[in-house]
């Protein structure tokens, strides 16, 4: 007798519950997007003691948005306001660790590290992230522009150079940042079974069309059976150093340094 093989929910929560297993509390980065609302709540139905960390400059969106969503998820949120002089301060430190220069890695890596260190500061040692959903599950507006006159196996062979990228950019970038002050970093999205199986699952069930604006429908479905809201479930997806205003901070620094 043949066992049905269990679906994406059920991975996940394997991947999640295996992430978890043995810790105490919980901090997790949060965004207030679908891929850390989802990673939130799923963690803190492991483990109780489940706090947010995010960060941006005092009028930027992501404060606006992570405040929401942690409000709707009815969970502790921390957030660190980001400031140029704070930023400036930290960026020797930060291409150190990162081993990179790149104006990017920087926008993307200082409210990250913000975040963790506010995660560190409130002595937790676990810190969840949503990392990879994007490369998984065609977030990246580059597929969408990619879909226009390509078929299905041609959009997969780009999924797999971007998620090969991701690991030589992204994970490093992350892990280092997080090693930098002691954390364990866990990302269950990257649990091997579940990303067996959300890269089984057919291109048409993340992208519709050169259009979609949304894409990601695999992951907004398993979100909503993890009862996340719609509001929350249907966002469309933002650029953390863009949400952040790390973005246009970082830019002015670095043109001050060259002048």
């Amino acid at each position: 007798m043949n066992r049905e093989k269990p679906g994406l929910g059920a991975c996940f929560r394997k991947a999640v519950a295996s992430e978890c297993n043995g810790i105490g509390k919980a901090a997790v980065m949060f965004s207030g997007g679908i891929d850390s609302a989802l990673m939130a709540r799923a963690v803190s139905l492991e483990i109780p003691k489940t706090a947010l960390f995010a960060a941006g400059f005092s009028k930027s969106p992501a404060r606006k948005s992570a405040g929401q969503a942690a409000r709707q998820l009815r969970l502790p949120l921390k957030t660190t306001l980001l400031s140029e002089k704070a930023l400036e301060k930290e960026i020797p430190k930060i291409k150190k660790t990162i081993n990179s220069s790149s104006q990017m890695q920087l926008e993307i890596a200082l409210p990250l590290y913000f975040a963790l260190k506010a995660a560190r500061s409130a002595k937790f040692g676990h810190v969840f992230t949503g990392m990879g959903a994007d490369e998984l599950f065609l977030g990246y507006d580059y597929f969408r522009r990619a879909f226009n006159g390509k078929n299905a196996s041609e959009i997969r062979a780009l999924q797999l150079e971007k998620l090969a990228l991701f690991w030589e950019n992204d994970f490093k970038r992350d892990s280092a940042l997080a090693e930098s002050l002691s954390l364990e970093l866990h990302a269950p999205f990257l649990f091997p079974a579940f990303m067996k199986k959300a890269l089984a699952l057919p291109v048409k069930q993340n992208l519709h069309s050169s259009t979609d604006l949304l894409r990601k429908h695999a992951l907004r479905s398993l979100a909503l059976q993890f009862g996340i809201p719609k509001e929350i479930a249907f966002r469309r997806k933002k650029a953390i150093q863009y949400d952040s205003g790390a973005s246009k901070a970082v830019k002015l620094i670095m043109k001050q340094c060259k002048g």
